[in-house]
């Protein structure tokens, strides 16, 4: 009976102790996360292929003109074990055609979009510090003026990175039957090149605060 009453007395020492030493345990790994953030910026050449059937032949007109995209997205995270990569991207995306555009055809030289461009990627197996990526994408092109119609872009690029940081060139292509130019009613091939940089912000040390991990209490 002493053993017992003994036992039953020592049982709330016992549970004390199973709580400490469930509060603090082992520090696991931190899971990767999927997807990264970034934020890209580049310049852009523009080129537009105006025809026409005529009664006596056939016409047609090259206009070009430069200008510029910025903006961000997110990317999922890739190694070599794991080549295949998506994202979704989107930037404000303006170019200034050459004045003969309005000489010629009168309509606007100048025309801006707001772009949300699905992107899948493949990265090359490489073991040196720098990465090299290919990517197609679709972008989706809306006007943000009243001159312009809304229109979809194919596009491919072939990126470098290294560290925090990608350098990138790409080509990207567009026909239809009317041109962006409301006033032109004509048949419209486009083709643009763009030299670009993305910058990933979460791989820059110190750019994210790091959170260790809560201990977990178990009651």
């Amino acid at each position: 009976m002493k053993k017992i009453l003994l036992l039953l007395s020592l049982l709330p020492l016992l549970a004390t102790a199973q709580n400490v030493a469930t509060t603090t345990p082992a520090p696991s790994a931190p899971k990767e996360k999927l997807l990264e953030g970034f934020a890209q910026v580049g310049y852009v050449h523009e080129l537009w292929i105006v025809s026409n059937n005529l009664s006596y032949g056939y016409s047609s007109l090259s206009y070009t003109g430069n200008g510029f995209y910025v903006g961000g997205g997110l990317r999922s995270r890739m190694n070599n074990k794991r080549p295949f990569g998506f994202g979704l991207s989107l930037d404000y995306l303006q170019y200034n055609m050459d004045k003969t555009l309005n000489t010629n055809e009168r309509v606007p030289v100048d025309y801006s979009f707001l772009r949300a461009t699905p992107m899948i990627f493949y990265r090359f197996n490489s073991k040196s510090k720098f990465t090299f990526t290919a990517r197609g994408d679709v972008g989706c092109m809306v006007a943000t003026t009243n001159n312009a119609h809304n229109y979809l872009q194919l596009g491919l690029k072939g990126c470098v990175g290294y560290g925090a940081y990608e350098a990138n060139i790409g080509f990207n292509f567009s026909q239809a039957d009317d041109a962006p130019a409301t006033d032109l009613n004509s048949k419209w091939r486009e083709q643009m090149f763009t030299l670009g940089v993305t910058c990933y912000p979460g791989r820059i040390p110190g750019f994210l605060p790091h959170r260790s991990p809560k201990p977990v209490v178990t009651k």
